[in-house]
């Protein structure tokens, strides 16, 4: 914890043995921050901030520590009643997250045996159809989606699996 993963692009010889020599693990940066409602700027308490090896929550008043980044951070921020928002960040300035609010999508399955629907939009999302065959999407971005139902229960499948698909417009 607190250090930034090293990367280092090789080409392994064809003969030989190759010696990678010493791999220093360089210190993290601290990413500071505070998380918002897009709309009225108020402080969302919950949020949950995935970044480089961390996963941490903002406070009460939307504050947040993302330790060990490096020195140009990427996470996701995300709250169940948001949108989730991919974040670009630098140490030592504060970083203001803004998540728009979400868009709750349900329905109902006809299919008995239909056991995930799977939304495709900005992100994919997965939901779990329930015994008596109703699917919830929180926070769902407006915007076009795509809406499939599957006979598997994890995303990757989906991709190659046999869909029933509907198209709608997230208003």
């Amino acid at each position: 914890p607190g250090l930034v993963e090293h990367r280092r692009d090789v080409e392994v010889p064809e003969e030989g043995d190759l010696d990678l020599g010493d791999i220093v693990l360089e210190r993290g940066h601290t990413i500071r921050g505070r998380v918002v409602d897009r709309d009225d700027l108020e402080a969302l308490a919950g949020a949950t901030l995935l970044g480089a090896g961390v996963t941490t929550q903002s406070d009460a008043q939307g504050r947040f520590a993302l330790e060990g980044q490096p020195e140009r951070a990427v996470f996701v921020a995300r709250h169940p009643s948001r949108v989730p928002a991919l974040v670009t960040a630098r140490p030592n300035v504060e970083t203001l997250v803004t998540l728009a609010r979400g868009v709750t999508v349900s329905g109902r399955v006809t299919q008995a045996n239909a056991r995930s629907v799977v939304a495709i939009g900005e992100t994919v999302e997965v939901a779990k159809v329930a015994e008596d065959r109703t699917f919830r999407f929180e926070a769902l971005s407006r915007g076009a989606w795509r809406f499939s139902a599957s006979f598997f229960d994890q995303a990757p499948h989906i991709v190659f699996g046999p869909l029933e698909r509907q198209s709608l417009f997230v208003k």
